[in-house]
């Protein structure tokens, strides 16, 4: 089933802003589907080893307004492909305060131009991460303290993941959250001066640094730290006292 948008921004940019003979007719967004692998159980039967999401398709109609005029039609056409190249964080209307990051996948052939009445369409395709974030994220926060809980509430209707920024003079640092069985740890011998930030690119890939210095090698525990829809308690270790910041975007189907 597809759902029906109303306007559509790309990295900021309202497509209907780009060319004044642009008309956007709707956008279809694809359905995101839920893929399962199973194993053979001893015994008989079998048993569900995971699930995962796949990638989302967005599909953008439009048609240009100046009808036999093949010069205008050409410009508005190029202005339309110009917006699209590359991709980066679509917005659209039905879906206020969130965006997706999409790559391109497909634009019109240009020889539509000659068919006039005809509908075209831009095909962008969410595969990193195929969930719908907010903008503004969640944040909660504690200072001056070794080991504790804090508490953050995670929007949206899937798993999503965490990030945090922990404060300088750190040498090894624990996040947890028991409810998703997940933990990341994070230790040297020497003091980290510029603090730990752990955070995502645009392709949701995970990043941990301190300062401008990639500190991955750092790490064990699991990739990421998964937050449950709602309210999460994520527990913290640190060898000395600092602040914690934690930010939550969410995930949307």
């Amino acid at each position: 089933m597809y759902g029906r948008h109303q306007q559509v921004w790309l990295n900021g940019v309202d497509l209907a802003s780009v060319h004044p003979s642009i008309l956007l007719q709707h956008i279809n967004e694809g359905e995101l589907k839920l893929a399962q692998r199973w194993n053979d159980r001893p015994g008989g039967g079998q048993v569900l080893l995971s699930n995962q999401y796949q990638q989302k398709e967005i599909l953008i109609e439009f048609a240009i307004r100046d009808g036999r005029d093949y010069d205008r039609r050409l410009e508005a056409f190029t202005a339309v492909c110009q917006w699209a190249a590359g991709g980066g964080w679509l917005e659209v209307s039905s879906r206020p305060g969130q965006r997706i990051y999409a790559t391109l996948s497909q634009l019109p052939t240009i020889g539509r131009l000659r068919e006039w009445t005809e509908t075209m369409s831009v095909h962008f395709m969410a595969g990193w991460y195929p969930f719908w974030e907010d903008i503004t994220p969640m944040t909660a926060s504690v200072s001056g303290s070794r080991t504790g809980t804090i508490s953050i509430v995670a929007p949206g209707t899937a798993q999503s993941t965490l990030e945090a920024v922990i404060g300088s003079g750190v040498k090894s640092v624990i996040l947890a959250n028991d409810a998703t069985g997940t933990e990341i740890k994070i230790s040297r011998t020497q003091a980290f001066g510029d603090g730990i930030t752990i955070d995502h690119d645009e392709r949701h890939l995970m990043r941990i640094m301190s300062g401008s210095t990639a500190i991955m090698k750092y790490r064990t525990g699991s990739d990421e730290i998964l937050l449950n829809p709602g309210a999460n308690t994520i527990r913290y270790t640190l060898d000395t006292e600092a602040s914690v910041h934690l930010t939550a975007r969410g995930a949307w189907l």
